[in-house]
């Protein structure tokens, strides 16, 4: 069994809003060394980003898998000591329409 992971119309707004204002500081900068090292520090934020970042979740009798870009997170059932559904977060509900 797998599930691809789906992400939220808020989330995806967020991250593009972020990611606009993230880049348009780097041209705002006069300073060359400033660019850069705006530069670095978006490039590093995408690769921790892609690190974490669930892309799909499976499951088989010994073990659930987090599907990640860059590493597959393997978590044993026996591990497992509860679950319990979580309320849904802001990036679920329906704020506006």
């Amino acid at each position: 069994m797998k599930q691809r992971v789906e992400l939220s119309t808020y989330s995806i707004i967020i991250t593009i809003l972020c990611l606009g204002i993230l880049l348009s500081t780097i041209f705002i900068i006069p300073e060359i060394w400033w660019q850069i090292g705006w530069g670095g520090f978006i490039a590093i934020l995408h690769i921790v980003c892609l690190y974490y970042m669930p892309l799909s979740i499976a499951a088989d009798e010994h073990s659930i898998y987090i599907n990640r870009s860059l590493k597959v997170k393997r978590i044993s059932i026996a591990e497992v000591k509860s679950v319990r559904l979580c309320p849904p977060t802001m990036g679920a509900i329906r704020v506006c329409g």
